[in-house]
């Protein structure tokens, strides 16, 4: 019942031009016909939960349905999340603010919940650049660094409530190597762990000038040796692209 429930959900929410848009795309990129793409897409979406992009990403149009079987497609890591997970708990990782009030420890850096101006006036004296986060949207969307230097306060403080930008925190500073990679985003690692053993770790790199490094927002994405530490393949975005160096400083993956 429950993945019913998430197909219909997804179905309702689906972007449809999307959809048929990624067709094309596959389309034009094997010569396979875009109706048997639409009708394959949605039969992998009914049978392996997979989403279009899932289909695109993986490349499912030319797995057999053995090799399909093996792909963690987005209904099925949503499936590992719920079996997984106490819901109890999912609301405190679902939220930035809660996050960083139950990590406050670990994060190391300065983070204000924004409830009126007099905290943005103190924080700001302290950090004349902030990270300004919305708390409704997720993805790296609408996330911004803003340098308060000459900045109207008051401006600021309500163009921050109208956006929903309530997380206010200190810009982090990254190694330079990270900062090779990219400097525009903070580039970071991340590491899939099920029942306390880590099964994947990935680079991920910002590849545009909107400061966040989310493969969904435009960002590349580098596998890890779990034994070395290494990378030994070449990095991917979202649209499929692959890269051995990046696209904008020319440093080696």
């Amino acid at each position: 019942m429950k993945k019913i429930k998430y197909l219909f959900r997804r179905i309702k929410n689906m972007s449809y031009k999307a959809f048929l848009d990624t067709a094309r795309e596959i389309k034009e990129k094997t010569g396979k016909n875009r109706l048997f793409i639409i009708c394959d897409m949605t039969w992998c979406g009914l049978k392996y939960q997979a989403g279009y992009l899932d289909y695109k990403l993986f490349e499912m149009y030319d797995m057999n349905k053995y090799q399909r079987k093996t792909v963690v497609t987005r209904g099925i890591n949503n499936s590992f999340i719920v079996k997984y997970n106490d819901p109890k708990f999912m609301k405190y990782l679902n939220s930035k603010i809660q996050f960083n009030q139950i990590f406050s420890q670990y994060i190391n850096r300065d983070w204000l919940e924004l409830k009126n101006e007099e905290e943005l006036v103190t924080f700001i004296k302290k950090h004349q650049k902030i990270v300004a986060k919305p708390v409704n949207l997720m993805c790296g969307k609408g996330i911004e660094i803003i340098d308060t230097k000459d900045k109207n306060i008051h401006e600021l403080y309500d163009t921050l409530i109208l956006n929903q930008q309530l997380l206010i925190e200190e810009v982090a500073i990254q190694t330079k190597e990270m900062s090779d990679l990219h400097p525009d985003s903070i580039n970071t690692i991340r590491v899939v762990t099920l029942l306390g053993e880590i099964l994947a770790a990935f680079l991920r790199i910002g590849n545009n000038y909107e400061k966040v490094d989310n493969f969904n927002h435009g960002g590349i994405m580098a596998p890890i040796d779990l034994e070395t530490g290494e990378i030994k393949f070449q990095g991917i975005d979202k649209a499929g692209n692959l890269y051995e160096v990046h696209p904008l400083t020319k440093t080696p993956i």
